[in-house]
């Protein structure tokens, strides 16, 4: 029997605020260079995500809050440059927010 998996998505907002780069970040490639970057914030379970190469793609998060890969997250944002956020905090359960992450990014047109 195959169960269906949850995937919270969540089309990002602009910030004018900036995030200090630790662990929790990634970049995001294309295929061919970098193409953005993306932070995970456990406390308040935030998705950071920044386009840097402003090629009219735009930036997309993928990933899991914990190893069973359940729920799932997406966050995509546009081309536009700049931070933006995905806030799931009230979407997750309380469970799942201390839980460790993965988070996988592309840039998609």
């Amino acid at each position: 029997m195959h169960t269906k998996k949850t995937v919270y998505s969540q089309k990002a907002k602009p910030t004018t605020k900036s995030i200090r780069l630790d662990a929790g970040c990634n970049f995001i490639n294309n295929g061919r260079k970098k193409a953005g970057q993306a932070c995970f914030k456990k406390k308040g379970d935030r998705v950071w995500i920044r386009d840097t190469a402003r090629d009219g793609m735009r930036i997309e998060v993928r990933g899991s809050v914990n190893s069973h890969g359940t729920p799932g997250y997406r966050c995509y944002g546009n081309y536009k440059g700049g931070w933006q956020i995905c806030n799931f905090d009230a979407r997750w359960p309380r469970a799942m927010s201390s839980s460790g992450t993965s988070t996988s990014g592309r840039a998609t047109s």
